[in-house]
C-alpha cells in the first residue's frame, strides 16, 4: 500500500493543533506558539512480516533552545492500538506507548540529557517496556548531532528524513540529510513484534518553535489489529491452595529482555493484557516471609492459536527448626564455656550466629530447614576448635554434641643446684622428686657433675620440686620449690649450704651486764643491711640485736633467744636472678623492721629470733616492676630456715597516641568550628612505679571546651574524672584498693571536643 500527499488523510488522523495543506502534503505539528500539542496517526497497523518506508522531510523551526526553541519532533512506531499518542515533553510523543521503537528529533535540552547538547539539537532512538507506565528511555549511545543550522533563520528550511524497515532482516534505520551530510541510524526490532502502529508529534511548552513534517511517500502493508495481541494471567499459591499475595516476579521477553517487574495481587495473580503475540517467560524474584521461592524458569508462547495464556506457580511454605549445639571436653566430656559458632546455608551462604543458652550450650533457633554447616568461630579459652562440621536441618528440635581438645602447651625446665655460698661450685648426685599440683609423681632426678638436671615436655601448670637427698655435710636451703611453668623454657637455681656449728652463748645467772657473741659466720647477713630498728635502740652495722641493753637479767633473756635463717631470692618470671632489690622485713605488729638490698646474685639473708614477719619488696631491679605482695613467714623449731622467692616482671611503658582533626591546633578553618583531640593510652606494668596518674592538655586560648568524654575498650567502669583549671584539662586516673593494677592491659580513648570562642 502507497500513500502520497494526495491521499495522506484517508490513511491518517490529525490530533490536537496538528494541521495538513494537501497541495504541498505539509503537516504542521505546532505554530510557534507556547504550550501547543500536535500530531498524527496511521488509522490501521503495518504488518511487520512485510517492509515499509517513510520518506519525507521534517522543519524544527528556527530557534535554538536557548533562544527560545523546543520541543522537536517524534515518530514513535509501538504495539499500542493505532489511535493512541504518547507524551508530550522530554519523550516527545514516544513516552506513554508500549512497545515502542521510536526516534526523535530533540531540539530542547533536558536535564537528562547530555551536558554537552545544550544548543545542539541531536537526533536518537527511544524505547519503552511492555507494562505501563511505558516509560521512556533513550539510546544514550545512538546519540549524533544534527547540527546548530537543524533550525534555520527563516523557520522555513526542511531537512529530508526517511525511516527504512526490512522485513527479513528485521533491520530498522533511519536518515537524516544535515547542512554536512546524511546522518544515519540503525537498529532491529524482536522477532516477537508482528505488527506496529505509527504516530508522529511535536509540542512546545515555555518554549516553541514552528514544527513541520512533509510527506512524499510511504509505503507498507496493513495488518488487523486484533490479530496480534493476547493476555496472561499467573495464579500463585502454598501447597495447601492458599493465594499468596505480594509475591514478585520478572516477566522476559523472548530475546530476554526484562520487559517489567510484577507483583501479585491479594488474589495472588497477576494479570498481564494486550501483549504482542510472540514468547515470554516468568522467574520468581522474591516472596513474602515464610516461603520458599520458586526456582523455576515459566515459559509461555502467545499467538493466534494461543491467545489467552495461564500460568500456576506453588511456592512451599518454609518450615523451621531449632538446633542446639553442646561443646564438651573431648577427654572428660564436661561442658565448656567460651564457644560461638556459625550456620552456614549450603544454598545461599547465608550466616547466622549463635546465642548462648547455658553452660556449654550454644543454641540456634528458628532455622530454616535445609542443609548447613557449622562453623566454630570461636573456641572455649585454652581449647582447639573443631572442623566445619555438615549437618541436615530436617526436625523441630535437633542436637549435636561438639568435643573440644584441649591446648596442652610443653616447656623444658631446667634446675641448677649449687652451694650457697661458692655460687660456682656445682652439687651433683643429689636426688629430687617432681610432682604436678595434684601430688602426683611426674619424675624423678639427680643432677650431673655439673649439677644440673632437665626436664622436658613438660605440660604448662604448678610444680612441687622436692630434694629426697644431700651431699655429706649439706642441708637444704630450700627442700621444696613451688613454681608454675608457663613459658618453652624455665630455669630454677637451688642452693644446698653446709651445716652450721653451734652458737656459743655465755650465761650470767646474776645480774650481772653480758654481751652476745654470734660466732656461727652462717648466720650472719648476707647482703647489705642498711638501718636495724627494734624497740630498744637503732643500730647501724652487721649485728641486727642491740650489743648492750637495759639489766643483765633483762640481756640474759634476749641472748638466749633462739633464732632462724631467713633466705630471700630474687628472679624474673623466667627464674633468672635479679640483683640489688631492697626489702622491708617486720614483725608482726611492726615491733622491729629490718631492711635487706639483695647482692648482685639476687639474694640475700637475715638471722632473726623466731617468730612471725611480713617480707615487703621496695625497690626493684632497674627494668623490673617491684613486687606488690605482702609475704608472711614464720620462724619455729619445726621451720628454722625459710626461703621466700620474689619474682618481678619486666617493666613495660605505657603507650600514648594523640590525634587532632586539624592540622593546627590554633587557627580553625571558617567552615569548621570543632576541633577534637582523641587521646588512646594503653596502659603496661610502669604505672604500678607511681602515686599518682594523671594526664593534662592546654587548650589554647581562642577555644573554649565543649565537652569531653572516655570510653574503655574493654569496659571498665569507674576508672577516672575529667577537670578543668582555667586552660588546663585534667583527666585523674583512680587507684582501685591502693594500687594502678587493675589498668593494666587496658585501653582508654580520651576524647575533647573544643569549639572556636566567640571572641
Amino acid at each position: 500500500m502507497t500513500v502520497t500527499k494526495d491521499t495522506f488523510l484517508d490513511h491518517f488522523s490529525l490530533h490536537g493543533t496538528a494541521s495538513y495543506e494537501q497541495t504541498t502534503g505539509i503537516v504542521t505539528l505546532t505554530q510557534d506558539q507556547q504550550n501547543q500539542v500536535g500530531n498524527f496517526t496511521l488509522n490501521d497497523r503495518i504488518d511487520l512480516a512485510g517492509s515499509f518506508s517513510l520518506k519525507g522531510a521534517v522543519n524544527l523551526g528556527n530557534k535554538l533552545d536557548s533562544q527560545g526553541g523546543a520541543d522537536g519532533i517524534g515518530v514513535a512506531f509501538h504495539t499500542g492500538k493505532s489511535s493512541e499518542i504518547g507524551e508530550i515533553g522530554e519523550s516527545i510523543g514516544i513516552g506513554g506507548l508500549s512497545n515502542a521503537l521510536g526516534f526523535k528529533l530533540d531540539t530542547y535540552w533536558n536535564q537528562t540529557d547530555p551536558t554537552e547538547g545544550r544548543d545542539h539539537p541531536f537526533g536518537a532512538f527511544v524505547r519503552t517496556g511492555s507494562i505501563p507506565p511505558y516509560s521512556a528511555e533513550t539510546d544514550k549511545d545512538s546519540i549524533q548531532y544534527l547540527g546548530k543550522n537543524a533550525v534555520s533563520e527563516s523557520g522555513e528550511v526542511f531537512h529530508d528524513f526517511s525511516v527504512i524497515y526490512n522485513g527479513q532482516t528485521k533491520e530498522f534505520s533511519v536518515t537524516y540529510q544535515s547542512e554536512e551530510g546524511p546522518l544515519f541510524w540503525q537498529t532491529t526490532v524482536p522477532n516477537t513484534i508482528e505488527a506496529y502502529s505509527l504516530a508522529m508529534s511535536a509540542s512546545t511548552g515555555g518554549n516553541s518553535n514552528k514544527q513541520q513534517f512533509r510527506i512524499d511517500q510511504f509505503e507498507y502493508s496493513s495488518k488487523d489489529e486484533a490479530d496480534t495481541k493476547g493476555s496472561i494471567v499467573l495464579q500463585l499459591k502454598d501447597q495447601t491452595g492458599q493465594a499468596i499475595k505480594d509475591a514478585v516476579f520478572y516477566l522476559y521477553g523472548a530475546d530476554d529482555q526484562l520487559l517489567s517487574e510484577l507483583m501479585t495481587d491479594d488474589d495472588g495473580k497477576i494479570k498481564v493484557e494486550e501483549l504482542p503475540f510472540g514468547s515470554y517467560y516468568f522467574i520468581e524474584k522474591s516472596v513474602p516471609a515464610g516461603y520458599i521461592k520458586d526456582a523455576e524458569r515459566y515459559d509461555l508462547t502467545l499467538d493466534k492459536d494461543h491467545r489467552n495464556q495461564a500460568v500456576a506457580v506453588t511456592n512451599q511454605k518454609e518450615l523451621f527448626g531449632k538446633l542446639k549445639i553442646l561443646v564438651r571436653d573431648s577427654v572428660s566430656h564436661q561442658p565448656l564455656s567460651g564457644s560461638m559458632f556459625v550456620l552456614r546455608n549450603d544454598d545461599t551462604q547465608t550466616e547466622v550466629n549463635s546465642t548462648t543458652e547455658a553452660l556449654g550450650v550454644e543454641g540456634f533457633s528458628q532455622v530454616p530447614y535445609g542443609n548447613y554447616q557449622i562453623v566454630q568461630k570461636r573456641a572455649p579459652n585454652g581449647y582447639i576448635g573443631t572442623n566445619n562440621q555438615k549437618i541436615a536441618l530436617n526436625e523441630p528440635n535437633q542436637e549435636i554434641i561438639i568435643e573440644n581438645t584441649k591446648i596442652i602447651n610443653k616447656g623444658t625446665l631446667l634446675v641448677n643446684v649449687v652451694d650457697q655460698k661458692k655460687v660456682t661450685q656445682p652439687i651433683a648426685a643429689v636426688a629430687f622428686v617432681l610432682k604436678d599440683q595434684t601430688g602426683k609423681v611426674v619424675t624423678t632426678v639427680k643432677t650431673d657433675e655439673q649439677g644440673k638436671f632437665k626436664v622436658a615436655d613438660l605440660p604448662y601448670g604448678q610444680y612441687v620440686l622436692e630434694q629426697t637427698s644431700f651431699l655429706t655435710g649439706y642441708q637444704e636451703v630450700e627442700q621444696t620449690r613451688s613454681f608454675n611453668l608457663q613459658s618453652p623454657e624455665m630455669t630454677l637455681t637451688l642452693t644446698n649450704r653446709r651445716k652450721a656449728a653451734s652458737n656459743q652463748t655465755k650465761k650470767i645467772e646474776n645480774e650481772k651486764e653480758t654481751t652476745h657473741t654470734n660466732k656461727d659466720p652462717a648466720n650472719s647477713i648476707v647482703g647489705e643491711p642498711e638501718t636495724v630498728a627494734s624497740q630498744a635502740k637503732t643500730v647501724r652495722g652487721l649485728s641486727h640485736f642491740p650489743s648492750i641493753v637495759g639489766t643483765a637479767k633483762r640481756n640474759m633473756l634476749q641472748n638466749t633467744q633462739e633464732k632462724g635463717l631467713l633466705t630471700i631470692v630474687n628472679h624474673d618470671m623466667q627464674g633468672s636472678l635479679l640483683g640489688n632489690s631492697k626489702f622491708m622485713i617486720y614483725s608482726e605488729g611492726k615491733q622491729s623492721q629490718y631492711q635487706l638490698r639483695l647482692g648482685p646474685d639476687g639474694r640475700g639473708q637475715l638471722d632473726l629470733p623466731y617468730g612471725e614477719y611480713i617480707v615487703h619488696q621496695t625497690e626493684a631491679s632497674v627494668g623490673f616492676v617491684k613486687n606488690p605482695k605482702r609475704y608472711r613467714v614464720i620462724l619455729n623449731k619445726d621451720h628454722s630456715t625459710q626461703q621466700i622467692i620474689i619474682q618481678n616482671s619486666q617493666l613495660k611503658t605505657s603507650q600514648i597516641k594523640e590525634l587532632v582533626n586539624q592540622q593546627t591546633q590554633t587557627v580553625l578553618p571558617a567552615e569548621e568550628n570543632e576541633l577534637i583531640w582523641t587521646i588512646n593510652i594503653d596502659f603496661r606494668t610502669d604505672i604500678l612505679e607511681t602515686e599518682e596518674l594523671v594526664l593534662t592538655n592546654v587548650l589554647p586560648k581562642e577555644l573554649s571546651l565543649e565537652r569531653a568524654s572516655s570510653t574503655s575498650v574493654n569496659g571498665l567502669k569507674d576508672y577516672g574524672t575529667f577537670s578543668q583549671k582555667g586552660r588546663q584539662l585534667i583527666f585523674k586516673f583512680k587507684k582501685h584498693e591502693d594500687s594502678f593494677s587493675y589498668l593494666i592491659n587496658q585501653k582508654i580513648h580520651l576524647e575533647l571536643v573544643s569549639k572556636k570562642s566567640s571572641s
